[in-house]
């Protein structure tokens, strides 16, 4: 389900408020460390990684990194609107700047993007106790103006 009056737009730290990004990326990192929270933050300011919010009645509900390769790095959604497609959503955002995407997660995150139309690959336990599985998709690449990853 697409919802209409969510948009994903690029990240500005000009306009949007910068410490509900950081909170919806604390969600994505397992973490309300602060210094680990600011670091992740930050590493979207090299320009080899972007950051893409959804937007609904001007209030940001969800964030998704990514780098210059497709590779999301990180995806969250406001707790108060999941399971309403906003992740989804924002990867459809994304995938019409790539011919590929890819992720890695962990058990949990397995179906969700299955649903999303990615492969997974089982990678073992990267981690003690940690099972991490590669997620692939391959997407026909769409021209679009509108949402430039550059910003």
């Amino acid at each position: 389900m697409i919802h209409e009056n969510v948009e994903v737009i690029p990240y500005d730290c000009q306009v949007h408020d910068e410490s509900t990004v950081k909170k919806l990326l604390s969600h994505s990192l397992y973490c309300t460390a602060e210094e680990k929270v600011n670091t992740c933050f930050q590493g979207y300011s090299s320009g080899n990684r972007h950051l893409f919010i959804s937007v609904q009645d001007r209030k940001i509900i969800g964030v998704i990194g990514f780098d210059k390769l497709g590779t999301i790095l990180h995806i969250t959604v406001d707790p108060e609107y999941r399971c309403r497609g906003i992740a989804k959503q924002m990867i459809e955002a994304i995938s019409q700047k790539f011919s590929k995407l890819a992720a890695e997660t962990d058990k949990d995150g397995v179906e969700f993007y299955k649903a999303c139309g990615f492969e997974i690959e089982n990678l073992g336990e990267l981690y003690p106790g940690t099972e991490r599985f590669k997620c692939t998709k391959q997407v026909s690449m769409k021209i679009s103006r509108d949402h430039d990853a550059d910003g």
